[in-house]
Formats: C-alpha cells, structure tokens, sequence
C-alpha cells in the first residue's frame, strides 16, 4: 500500500521542531552572569570537572540557540501521523492532546511502545480544533493532559 498518495492525507502543515521563543538582551545577561559565577564558584573550590563541564555545557548551548529550528512537514493519514515522511501508525498511538504555549498551539500524540514515547509538534496555519476533530476519528482525546513540569520550567526560563 503506497501511503505517500494525496488521497490518503486528511490535513498537512509545516511547523518548526519546537515553539520559537525570543530571548532578549536581559535574558543573555542574566544566563551569562550565571554561568561565569557557577564557572567562578567552582575554580575557586578546586571542582577542576565541573569548572571544565559548565563552560563546555555553556558555549553547547549558545551555539545550539544559533541554529534555528527546522521545519517539518506533519501530515495527518488515515493510517497514521507522518512527520517528514516517517509514518507513525495510529494502532501504536495511545491518545492526543492539544494545549497553548504563548502564542502557538502543541499537539501531543502519545505513543503506547516504543523508543521515543510522544510525538510533540507546532499545530501552525492550522485551526487547532480542526486538527482535534480530524484526530479524534483515530485517537481518543485526554482532557486532562497538558504541558508537563518539565516543558513549564524551559517555557518559562525561556530554556
């Protein structure tokens, strides 16, 4: 069965891999003095590791801020959910849920198996209740799911 064909696709959008976020100049100041004061704490204490690990993990992570996120193209199917081609079956996905992060939509498709348990994607140029409707014909919605700790704590500290 060709699942590529056009007949099969019910919705598509492109979206970025993850919500994008503006950091200001406070942001980078405040994250800066942090890291040079860990840096600092820890040559002082003689934590020779830890002085090596939190400049190494700093200058991984403004260079990971450059790299801007790719976009992806999502396709709803009626065999399953394809993200850039990579079709997941909706007989391993276990339930969906829809929630606000600022300005933008995020749509969650649990996996039931498997290595990576959750698809997580921008719902962009897309009415967000469209693509509830359309999902619910496969996958039951939880209500009572939303954006977990961890998502929280990097969406608020703008990680």
């Amino acid at each position: 069965m060709n699942t590529n064909t056009t007949t099969n696709v019910l919705l598509q959008w492109s979206a970025p891999e993850r919500p994008l976020v503006e950091r200001g100049r406070v942001w980078f100041a405040i994250i800066g003095l942090f890291a040079l004061l860990a840096a600092v704490w820890s040559i002082v204490t003689a934590a020779w590791t830890l002085s090596i690990v939190i400049i190494l993990s700093g200058a991984m992570y403004f260079q990971h801020l450059k790299i801007h996120a790719q976009n992806r193209r999502i396709e709803i199917k009626k065999e399953g959910i394809s993200v850039n081609d990579v079709c997941t079956p909706w007989e391993i996905c276990s339930g969906f849920w829809i929630y606000k992060h600022g300005t933008q939509y995020m749509l969650h498709i649990e996996k039931s198996r498997g290595w990576d348990r959750e698809i997580a994607t921008v719902i962009e140029d897309q009415d967000y209740r469209e693509v509830a409707t359309i999902l619910s014909a496969f996958l039951p919605y939880q209500a009572t799911r939303r954006e977990n700790i961890l998502d929280s704590i990097i969406r608020i500290c703008k990680l």
